[in-house]
């Protein structure tokens, strides 16, 4: 093999890495002139659902859909959510009506979230309708 044929099989290759570094300079130089452009990067996407949880936590009541059995109308709720006085967590209560053959039924149910100063973190269930009234908790333990 003489000097020219290694330098043929060079050339490809060297054309080949030229290249895909012009593209990674090109992609770096159209993302920096890019980046604040909401035309091409959407922004205000943390806003967004910042406020939606916002409204959540506001206090006021909403309707929600709560999941229904197969084969049966779809419950009626109403949810209302506000932070705990001291701010280490969150109570949201629920009231849902549910059509059955027997009549409506109304279950109440309250959920309550809590945070401990130790990274715990206990979501409290309460739940009340007239055929069972029950509480469930779990709680989670941040490993360390």
């Amino acid at each position: 093999m003489n000097l020219s044929s290694k330098y043929k099989r060079l050339i490809p290759l060297l054309l080949i890495v030229i290249l895909s570094l012009s593209v990674r300079v090109l992609t770096a130089n159209f993302l920096g002139n890019h980046l604040n452009d909401p035309g091409w990067f959407q922004s205000g996407s943390y806003a967004l659902f910042d406020r939606q949880a916002q409204d959540v936590l506001d206090g006021k009541e909403y309707d929600f859909t709560p999941p229904a059995p197969p084969n049966a109308p779809p419950p009626k709720g109403k949810r209302t959510s506000n932070w705990l006085p001291d701010g280490n967590g969150m109570i949201a209560n629920e009231v849902t009506t549910a059509e059955t053959p027997k009549g409506s039924v109304t279950t109440n149910i309250v959920k309550k979230w809590t945070f401990t100063a130790e990274g715990e973190l206990t979501i409290a269930m309460f739940v009340d309708n007239p055929q069972v009234s029950y509480e469930a908790k779990r709680i989670f333990i941040r490993k360390k």
